[in-house]
């Protein structure tokens, strides 16, 4: 009985960290996220010290499409890096789409 209960409590304590998405974010799919965009030159090589909260829904009623305030490191192919803050939105299907980025909204943040 004790093991189902244990059993019971990861699976539950996963289950809670993944529906948060808190920092669950990989570092491929935010550096597709920001390659995808043609004007981005040079492309993303990496991305480390992923940090993200969230920050609620676009769709808070039905708490649809979370929104998170990201930030991480991104090194250019170059060898550059920049510290990037941003506000990630995932869509229906489970993408992210990047809704507002110091590195494209021409702030001080360049390569």
């Amino acid at each position: 009985m004790k093991i189902n209960k244990l059993l019971y409590l990861c699976l539950t304590i996963s289950v809670f960290l993944v529906g948060c998405g808190g920092s669950s974010f990989k570092e491929q799919e935010i550096k597709d996220m920001y390659n995808q965009y043609g004007s981005l030159n040079p492309k993303v090589k990496s991305v480390s010290n992923i940090e993200c909260k969230q920050d609620g829904y676009v769709f808070p009623d039905v708490k649809k499409r979370p929104i998170f305030v990201c930030k991480y490191k991104l090194e250019a192919e170059t060898g550059e890096e920049v510290n990037e803050e941003a506000v990630l939105i995932q869509d229906e299907a489970g993408r992210l789409m990047i809704q507002f980025s110091a590195l494209f909204e021409g702030s001080h943040i360049r390569y």
